[in-house]
């Protein structure tokens, strides 16, 4: 589709409130559903310009009540809601939230009155005919389809599955998930699942989650998705096959590729790029499956050397090809271990021209801020993998991880492990293969351990890999390096040969909120530092922070433990850190980095055996709690990008 002209006035169709099926002349069958959430939906719409109708149940419309802004049109069964589906869909609209609880059964018709003295009333249901289904159909490839499924006490993995199920179905750009039992009172949590598969959360009260909700929704309905045209002559694809072969072989073989037809690849080639195509298992394809793929037009319209169709990230890596002159390859991978140099803003649609501007930004904000010097690149698509960048000759990727493969096998059989055991898989900083994860299944379930080399070690890329790791929810396999994990909010909860199995700090309820103050003078280079007088960290340099208290503002908490360990206070943070800390007890400390102008002398504190400003190159020479050398690190890296100033 094309891009839609944010000076035209969009139309959305909104759906709200529970079918009624009647059981006899004078009975119903309902659901509970009041329609606050869909009529919130309009409210949202109508306040941000968008022309808004309501399809609302008598109880939906009763809340919406007289609003000049939306046009009403009620229903009461289910035959009444397709009704007037297909009535308001004569003219496509540009939005659509089907957020009406709609009924997936009916009692078959009955006339009259079933009698009431019966000891028991037996009723036969039929199934009503699915309307989400058709809605793609009926309105067209340019329209945005919003579907709502809930679920009732359910796993958050079971909501995410069925509401990635609604949306294969029905062809949708966005399901909102949400469970029955966490809607209470005026909060209104729910998760946005989208087509790539990402799920993005959103909290707080209805009216304000309805908001967010159509914000989003106008973002990515606004975006430019790509065009395909009719196939090319194969004849005019330009060499380099061979080389994505190359490159396609080596993703299989390093288990980038998952089964299933998530992930790309390209490689450039003349005008154009040799690319894997739409939908297919990428681990199960070979060189005869690669096609050419190339970008025409001022709309950048994507044509291929054959019939099948582009993979939708194709437009995306062409673009950054025309962009990027020293570019070579573009690998997409879901899931990997990867740090990235650069990360996106928002979860534009996949392929879409604002989603390669969104990801050429984040490489200049990266090169300005001095984390990408140039060259290959890894960006964090947000809630949708990483995107490598290769600058270099693509096996040179393939020649770094044999390196890396074979030095992982040596370790797991020096542990007395069997290799075979282990599917092991790269682990990236940037594009390059910095280590491997080794992944296996036990009586336990799955697990992961991390293997980074010798000269991989010491620069803080395990402590950054285990923050990935905490996000997955990974339980973890650990054999010396135990008390590492230990020290990060891990918690031992098996064993395994010579090894433990850990849980991560993401599946523990019992981590105690904390807050911490990294207080940095810049225009001096000094850190305010305390070797602590007591506790599991005795005699480690750390920042002063403490509990926080109940219903407490975290930034408040922070100043207010600065103001009490130290007499000092500090302006507005630059830089937030979540950082898990101990075992048991475990704590989540949010450690905020507030700058001062100068280092005024602190308060003597019981806390702290010695307080003072300590340069950062001495800092981090120190032996310090866990945590505190990662947000170190970053200060130093500031200070050494832009002397006097580590705001960014």
């Amino acid at each position: 589709m094309t891009q839609r002209s944010e000076s035209l006035t969009l139309h959305a169709l909104v759906t709200a409130g529970g079918t009624r099926e009647p059981l006899d002349d004078v009975r119903v069958v309902t659901n509970l559903s009041t329609g606050r959430f869909g009529v919130a939906i309009a409210r949202a719409l109508a306040a941000a310009g968008v022309e808004t109708v309501l399809l609302g149940s008598e109880a939906a419309l009763a809340r919406l009540g007289a609003d000049p802004r939306i046009r009403a049109v009620p229903f009461a069964s289910f035959d009444d809601l397709a009704a007037a589906l297909r009535t308001e869909t004569e003219r496509p609209p540009d939005l659509l939230f089907m957020a009406a609880a709609v009924s997936d059964y009916r009692p078959r018709a009955r006339q009259g009155k079933l009698r009431s003295d019966a000891p028991r009333l037996v009723v036969e249901f039929e199934r009503t005919p699915k309307l989400l289904p058709t809605l793609r159909a009926r309105c067209g490839p340019r329209a945005f389809l919003v579907g709502f499924k809930l679920l009732s006490r359910a796993s958050r993995e079971e909501l995410v599955t069925a509401a990635r199920r609604q949306v294969e179905a029905g062809e949708l750009d966005l399901c909102v998930a949400n469970d029955l039992a966490r809607l209470g009172g005026e909060e209104h949590p729910v998760l946005l699942v989208l087509p790539e598969g990402g799920v993005v959360p959103l909290e707080g009260a209805r009216e304000a989650v309805a908001r967010e909700l159509v914000a989003f929704s106008l973002r990515r309905a606004r975006a430019q998705a790509p065009l395909v045209g009719p196939p090319l002559a194969t004849a005019t694809a330009p060499a380099g096959r061979e080389e994505a072969a190359a490159l396609l072989a080596f993703a299989q073989d390093a288990r980038l590729f998952a089964a299933g037809s998530g992930g790309n690849l390209s490689l450039r080639a003349g005008p154009g790029a040799w690319s894997t195509p739409h939908a297919a298992d990428k681990a199960a394809l070979d060189r005869e499956d690669l096609h050419w793929v190339t970008l025409e037009g001022p709309a950048g319209r994507v044509r291929a050397s054959d019939a099948r169709r582009p993979s939708v990230d194709a437009a995306l890596h062409l673009r950054l090809y025309e962009a990027l002159p020293k570019l070579r390859a573009v690998l997409h991978v879901h899931d990997a271990l990867a740090l990235p140099d650069a990360r996106t803003d928002f979860p534009y649609p996949a392929g879409s021209g604002e989603e390669a501007r969104a990801c050429l930004a984040a490489l200049g904000r990266a090169a300005f801020a001095g984390a990408w010097p140039g060259g290959s690149f890894a960006i964090e698509r947000v809630q949708h993998g990483a995107l490598l960048g290769l600058a270099e000759d693509p096996s040179a990727l393939g020649d770094a991880w044999a390196r890396v493969h074979d030095a992982a096998v040596a370790r797991l059989r020096a542990l007395g492990e069997d290799p075979t055991a282990w599917r092991l898989r790269p682990v990236f900083e940037g594009a390059r293969p910095v280590g491997a994860e080794l992944a296996c299944t036990g009586p336990e379930g799955p697990a992961t351990a991390l293997f980074l080399p010798p000269a991989a070690r010491g620069a803080g890329l395990g402590t950054r890999l285990l923050e990935l790791l905490d996000a997955r929810g990974d339980l973890v396999c650990a054999w010396k390096e135990r008390d590492f994990f230990l020290d990060r909010g891990y918690r031992q909860v098996g064993e395994r040969r010579a090894g433990c199995l850990l849980e991560p700090p993401s599946r523990r309820a019992d981590l105690v909120a904390a807050v911490s103050v990294c207080l940095l003078a810049p225009h001096a280079g000094r850190v305010l530092l305390g070797r602590r007088a007591r506790g599991a960290y005795t005699g480690a340099w750390s920042f002063p922070g403490g509990k926080l208290e109940a219903d407490e503002d975290e930034a408040a908490g922070a100043r207010r433990e600065l103001l009490e360990e130290t007499g000092l206070a500090a302006s507005d943070p630059v830089r937030r850190f979540s950082l898990a800390v101990g075992s048991e007890p475990a704590y989540r400390v949010a450690c905020f980095v507030m700058p001062v102008p100068s280092t005024p002398p602190p308060r003597a504190s019981s806390e702290f055996s010695e307080l003072r400003w300590v340069p950062l190159e001495e800092a981090l020479r120190l032996a310090v709690s866990p945590g505190v050398r990662r947000v170190l690190r970053w200060c130093a890296e500031r200070a050494r990008q832009a002397p006097g100033s580590v705001k960014g």
